[in-house]
C-alpha cells in the first residue's frame, strides 16, 4: 500500500504541472502523455533489445579484437625472442673483454651471421606491430631504437675481432715468407754475423718508398708520404721500419740518424731526431722564396721551357700556402706576376702584353691560364713542324760516311772523264 500510495502522489504532482488543454466547457483540462504514465508505474525503464543482425556484428567485432590482441602478443614474443639472441652474443663478447683470442675465427663468423639474421627478424616483427597497433607506435619505436644500438655495438665488436684475426694471419704469412728465404752467404773469414735480411711487406712492394735528400723544402712531402705508407704495415716491427727510414735518407740527409738510435731500434726516436733537424718552417719558407727569386729565364720560345717555368712557380706557391703563407693581397700578387713575366722569352712576353689593358694591374690567375694555353699551342706547333722526326738520331750518323765516300767517288769519275784544260798530269 505504501508503494502504491507513493506512485499516486507522483501522479498527482505531474497532473499539477501538466500542460493545459482547451475545453469546450471553458475550464482547461490537464493532459499527461501515456509514456510518462507507463514510466511512472514501472519500477525500471525498458531497454531496447538489439536485433539479431546487430548482435552478430558485435560478436564478430569482439572476436576480431581478441584475435588482434593474440597476434600482437605473438609478434611481441617473437620480437623478444630475436632480441635475446643478440643479447646472448653481446654478453658473451663482453665477458671475454672483446678479446678475439677467446673465440675461434669460425665462431666469430657464426656469431655475425646470427646477429644479422636476428636484426632482420626484429625489423620485420616491428613493422607488423606498427600495423596492428598504430596508436602505440612511439612506444614500439623506442624499443626498436634501443635494440638497434645494441645491435650496432655487437656488429662493430665482431668486425674488430675478425679483423684482428686477419691481421695476425697476414703477419704470420710475412714471417713464413721471411723464414723461407735462403740464408745470406757469408765469407768464412768473417767472424761478425750479418743481420737477417728484411723482407718488404706486400704494401711496400706495391708502393716504393720516397727518399729525402736533405733539402728543407722537400721535408714535409717526404715525411707525410713515408708515414702514410710505412705506418700501414702493421706486420712490420719498429726495427724493420727504422731500417726503411735509414735507407730512405740520401744525399745530404744520409747518416742523419746516429748509430746508437739504430742499435736501439728506436724508430720513434729517429723521427724526433729528423724533426728537430728539418722541422724548420723558417728554412722551408726561405727555400721556397729563394727558388722563386732565382727562376731560370727562358732562352727559347718552346713549350718545354715554358712548362718547366710554370711548374716551378706553381709548386713553390702551393708549398708556401701549405705553410699558411698565402698570396692574399695585391702586393704579393703583383710581385709574383712580375717575377714570372720577367723570365719569359720575348715572343711570349709580347703575346702576354697583348692581353693586358692599358693601366690595368696584372693578376696571377689569368696570367697562369694564358701561359698554360700558350704552352699547349707551342707543343702542338712543334709537333706539326717535326712530324717525321727520326726516333734514333744516331742512325743518320752511321749512314753519313758511306754517303761521303760515294760523293768522293762521283767527283773522281767526273775528274777522269772531263779533264781540265792542259792535259792529264
Amino acid at each position: 500500500m505504501q508503494l502504491r500510495s507513493g506512485k499516486l502522489i507522483q501522479i498527482r504532482k505531474k497532473l499539477q504541472f501538466a500542460t493545459p488543454v482547451p475545453s469546450p466547457l471553458g475550464s482547461p483540462l490537464y493532459y499527461t502523455p501515456r509514456a510518462e504514465l507507463e514510466t511512472s508505474f514501472c519500477a525500471t525503464p525498458l531497454t531496447p533489445v538489439p536485433s539479431v543482425r546487430e548482435q552478430k556484428e558485435q560478436q564478430k567485432a569482439r572476436q576480431r579484437r581478441a584475435k588482434m590482441a593474440e597476434s600482437l602478443a605473438a609478434l611481441e614474443q617473437c620480437f623478444f625472442a630475436a632480441q635475446s639472441k643478440v643479447e646472448r652474443v653481446r654478453d658473451s663478447i663482453q665477458k671475454a673483454n672483446l678479446e678475439h683470442g677467446k673465440f675461434s675465427y669460425n665462431g666469430l663468423k657464426l656469431y655475425t651471421e646470427t646477429v644479422i639474421a636476428a636484426y632482420n627478424d626484429v625489423n620485420s616483427f616491428t613493422n607488423r606491430i606498427y600495423l596492428l597497433d598504430p596508436k602505440q607506435r612511439a612506444e614500439h619505436e623506442k624499443r626498436f631504437v634501443l635494440f638497434e644500438e645494441m645491435y650496432e655495438f655487437v656488429r662493430i665488436a665482431l668486425a674488430d675481432m675478425i679483423q684482428a684475426y686477419d691481421d695476425e694471419k697476414k703477419f704470420a704469412e710475412a714471417v713464413q715468407i721471411k723464414n723461407a728465404l735462403p740464408p745470406v752467404p757469408q765469407a768464412e773469414h768473417l767472424s761478425v754475423a750479418r743481420a737477417p735480411a728484411i723482407v718488404p711487406s706486400l704494401l711496400l712492394q706495391q708502393n716504393p718508398l720516397p727518399t729525402f735528400d736533405g733539402r728543407y723544402e722537400n721535408w714535409h712531402k717526404f715525411r707525410d708520404r713515408f708515414k702514410d705508407i710505412v705506418d700501414k704495415c702493421v706486420g712490420d716491427s719498429p726495427a724493420t721500419k727504422l731500417d726503411y727510414l735509414d735507407k730512405a735518407l740520401v744525399g745530404m740527409a744520409k747518416g742523419s740518424i746516429d748509430q746508437q738510435t739504430l742499435n736501439d731500434n728506436n724508430y720513434d726516436g729517429a723521427w724526433r731526431i729528423l724533426a728537430s733537424k728539418y722541422e724548420n718552417v723558417r728554412m722551408v719558407v726561405h727555400g721556397h722564396v729563394s727558388q722563386l727569386l732565382s727562376l731560370k729565364p727562358m732562352t727559347k720560345d718552346t713549350h718545354a721551357e715554358l712548362k718547366a717555368l710554370l711548374d716551378v712557380v706553381e709548386k713553390r706557391l702551393e708549398s708556401l700556402e701549405f705553410h699558411k703563407f698565402k698570396m692574399n693581397d695585391n702586393l704579393s700578387e703583383t710581385i709574383i706576376v712580375n717575377l714570372l713575366i720577367s723570365r719569359l722569352d720575348p715572343e711570349t712576353r709580347r703575346a702576354w702584353e697583348t692581353t693586358m689593358t692599358h693601366g690595368e694591374m696584372p693578376k696571377y690567375k689569368p696570367t697562369i691560364e694564358f701561359l698554360r694555353e700558350r704552352c699547349y699551342v707551342l707543343e702542338r706547333c712543334e709537333m706539326s713542324m717535326n712530324p717525321n722526326k727520326p726516333k734514333n738520331p744516331g742512325a743518320n750518323q752511321r749512314i753519313a760516311p758511306p754517303m761521303t765516300t760515294a760523293r768522293a767517288y762521283v767527283a773522281q769519275e767526273e775528274k777522269l772523264n772531263h779533264p781540265a784544260p792542259g792535259g792529264v798530269c
